[in-house]
């Protein structure tokens, strides 16, 4: 995991995968699903429609965004049905519901990033054309979006080589010396430490919510949460992670089944 920005390639690719589903379902009024295809995939042909995202700080770089014409056309029409039928051509029409599907998409996943990060990440449109530099294949996938009875689009996404650099694996840290014992039994001087209770907490997920909406809040009422249902669970002390896992039931009480500590390589 990258110590500067605390995001890697995998959470990225999720958040982009939810601010898809949440953007379309929102535009449309059509329940879309969106899944984040690994890292590698390709188009298969010379996609027609671009999109260039500008990542700013602390992850400072460049994301582009690829869709084929049909799709987005079909898109087009899905968001606002009084657009003409006809042609297979983006009209300037069409091309400008693009870009607000883009825009409101990269406003998502600012404010998922943020939530992440704990500081703002702004996300932006920059314009619609390819970019002038060559994607990274390792940070190359896609977004499979789909609605039932409506349509399936496919967006390929492709990190710059900077904004690639930061998702990517940290430095390997050089092996430290081990400590020297205090004692001449070998225990350290902080032994007596072990004894001391921390509280510690698991957190399945976060979101944002207006005081309007807690105000009306009822019982019954649902909050989602930024987090997909796969994704593993936080343990946290005070507001550190320390580890991730699976959520788990023992004896009829929850618990936690610890699949990565802090320190190690998340899984791909």
């Amino acid at each position: 995991m990258n110590s500067t920005t605390n995001v890697t390639l995998k959470e990225y690719r999720q958040i982009w995968a939810r601010s898809v589903r949440q953007v379309l379902s929102k535009l449309t009024s059509v329940a879309f699903e969106a899944r984040s295809l690994g890292p590698g995939a390709l188009p298969p042909k010379p996609p027609d429609v671009y999109a260039l995202f500008a990542v700013g700080a602390p992850m400072a770089g460049e994301q582009s965004v690829t869709i084929s014409t049909p799709e987005a056309l079909a898109l087009c029409r899905l968001m606002q049905p009084d657009l003409p039928a006809e042609g297979a051509a983006l009209e300037a029409v069409h091309r400008e519901v693009v870009a607000e599907l883009f825009r409101q998409v990269a406003s998502a996943v600012s404010t998922a990033l943020a939530a992440r990060l704990g500081r703002e990440c702004e996300v932006r449109l920059a314009r619609m054309e390819p970019p002038s530099w060559t994607p990274v294949p390792q940070a190359t996938f896609g977004i499979q979006a789909s609605a039932p009875q409506a349509l399936e689009a496919i967006l390929y996404c492709h990190a710059d080589p900077q904004l690639a650099l930061v998702l990517g694996p940290a430095p390997a840290q050089p092996e430290r010396a081990p400590a020297t014992p205090a004692n001449s039994n070998g225990s350290p001087n902080l032994a007596f430490l072990k004894d001391v209770q921390l509280a510690v907490t698991l957190r399945f997920g976060r979101c944002q919510v207006s005081v309007r909406d807690i105000l009306h809040m009822l019982p019954d009422s649902v909050v989602e949460l930024e987090q997909d249902v796969e994704e593993p669970v936080e343990l946290l002390i005070g507001k550190r992670v320390i580890a991730w896992g699976d959520v788990v039931v023992v004896d009829g009480n929850y618990g936690l089944r610890v699949t990565k500590v802090v320190g190690e390589p998340l899984p791909a």
